[in-house]
């Protein structure tokens, strides 16, 4: 005896086929998406630049300019390099955000008791077009910043977000300061 086979009617092959090539098509489309958007992330994750912690800092100094109508923070910050760079800008942080008039990089400098407010002000201001940079031949410096209060002579300012320029990348961190003043003092520690 013979099997007898069965033959497809060819429209319900080409339909089948159709179909099949449908889903194929549909499931290398999806796994070409799934395979773009694993890729991004993966080029994303390996080239970002992951923050790290530029510098060591110690709060030294601060005092209130005596212009009772518009007082400036004056902020001194000692930093000691762990990876070489410049500061590039900085801003306040704490609740009262505060506009940072200028603010840049020194080698060293004096007590902020023996100079004048205008003195203070020139030396920041000096500071902050000199880009002044933390290599290996000069690890330490200090920041020194000028704060306009809006008009407040009593306060606190939690710290500073500098942005460091290390060759192509910015790098941002925080330099905790805990400054507390009053028309008549300003301390400043590291703790709020």
């Amino acid at each position: 005896m013979v099997d007898q086979v069965g033959w497809v009617p060819e429209s319900h092959y080409r339909r089948a086929v159709g179909l099949l090539r449908g889903w194929v098509t549909a499931l290398a489309i999806l796994v070409l998406i799934g395979v773009l958007i694993l890729g991004a992330l993966l080029f994303r994750w390996m080239f970002e630049v992951k923050p790290f912690p530029v510098v060591v800092s110690s709060p030294s100094d601060c005092r209130l300019g005596g212009d009772a109508q518009s007082p400036k923070l004056y902020v001194a910050v000692d930093v000691g390099m762990i990876a070489s760079g410049s500061l590039a800008s900085a801003s306040s942080v704490g609740p009262s955000e505060w506009d940072v008039e200028a603010a840049g990089l020194v080698p060293s400098v004096a007590g902020f008791s023996s100079l004048t407010d205008e003195a203070l002000s020139r030396l920041i201001e000096r500071a902050d077009q000199d880009r002044f940079s933390l290599t290996e031949k000069a690890p330490t410096g200090v920041v020194l910043a000028m704060l306009d209060t809006d008009g407040e002579s009593s306060g606190h300012l939690d710290g500073l977000r500098v942005e460091w320029v290390l060759g192509e990348p910015v790098h941002e961190q925080d330099l905790p300061l805990g400054i507390e003043f009053t028309p008549t003092s300003c301390t400043v520690t590291t703790t709020r």
